[in-house]
């Protein structure tokens, strides 16, 4: 599987061309809605052969073994309806769809044409990602959970703030739920702030298990994405996501004529980044690439990709949260 095509040509395209070259891929050609100067410095810069504006003029030309659609996050939807049925293995960014309703669809295309698909959640792909589900399951008690999505609206006009949970806080979403399994609101209290849209989310969610999921949403605050695990005797904490961060007992800080009260800070136990320092891509896209191509079977399976029954998982829970 060694010929790329692109589909779509943003910003996000160069880092996953970045991935695949190094892993001995060529991009054989790429299709964008115009071939801007943008685009023919892509293909000079990565050495592609051809260019089109019509996706499906580039697939009838070309003998590509796998296909990369990064378009704009509000038409991904129906192109991956279309290009299931030429049976290319396909890996998609985020969102596959804007909704329950189009996740279902692109299943049923699926289990007729049995098409390979790799949805981009990339931070399912953080080094320490295993490690932290594995510790959530078998080792101290998990008591409660706090999640944190504070998104920004600067410069968002109202179809991108409407689904602004979905192309976007989706990945916080998608963490989430493969971290805990599956959510179930209990309330939600929404409100608006200096805005015609609901920028306000507060409320709360629970495992299976019984689990509180304490959800803190308030768009443009000045806040970092993060999920913060509540065990038995520990503070487990993603912020920013990139960021994997253990806490246990204190540090007393004694008072002093600057601070005249007593201190007891979380003791940081451990931290570390989610890529390897020497790692030079985009975290979680060398990961997801060697997945999507089964060429590094050690590295690859203890990693887990977004499974379509997960996305509407996901897609539902948004929902729920927006209703």
């Amino acid at each position: 599987m060694k010929n790329i095509g692109f589909i779509g040509c943003g910003k996000i395209a160069p880092f996953h061309a970045e991935v695949l070259i190094h892993l001995g891929k060529r991009i054989k050609a790429v299709s964008n809605r115009s071939i801007s100067e943008r685009v023919k410095e892509f293909q000079l810069e990565y050495n592609v052969e051809s260019i089109y504006t019509d996706w499906k003029e580039m697939i009838e030309n070309e003998e590509l073994d796998a296909i990369w659609l990064m378009t704009s996050w509000d038409s991904i939807e129906n192109i991956v309806i279309e290009l299931i049925k030429y049976k290319i293995p396909l890996f998609v960014e985020k969102p596959i769809a804007l909704s329950s309703e189009g996740v279902n669809k692109i299943i049923e295309e699926k289990q007729k044409y049995g098409t390979k698909l790799q949805i981009g959640h990339n931070r399912r792909f953080y080094n320490f990602i295993p490690k932290l589900k594995s510790k959530l399951k078998d080792s101290d008690v998990l008591r409660s959970v706090q999640v944190e999505i504070p998104e920004t609206t600067k410069n968002k006009d109202k179809k991108n703030k409407d689904f602004l949970w979905v192309h976007n806080s989706s990945h916080v979403v998608d963490l989430l739920t493969y971290l805990l399994g599956e959510l179930k609101v209990i309330d939600i209290c929404k409100s608006k702030y200096d805005d015609e849209s609901f920028n306000t989310f507060n409320g709360l969610l629970k495992t299976k298990e019984e689990v509180p999921v304490h959800l803190i949403s308030n768009w443009n605050a000045p806040a970092n994405f993060g999920i913060k695990f509540y065990t038995n005797n520990k503070i487990i904490e993603l912020k920013p996501i990139e960021f994997y961060s253990i806490y246990e007992g204190f540090d007393i800080q004694e008072p002093t004529l600057e601070t005249p009260v007593r201190q007891y800070n979380p003791r940081l136990v451990h931290k570390e980044y989610c890529n390897k320092s020497e790692d030079e891509f985009k975290p979680g896209f060398l990961e997801q690439a060697k997945y999507f191509f089964k060429e590094d079977a050690e590295g690859s399976n203890k990693f887990e990709p977004t499974s379509l029954e997960e996305a509407l998982c996901t897609s539902k829970l948004i929902e729920e949260i927006l209703a």
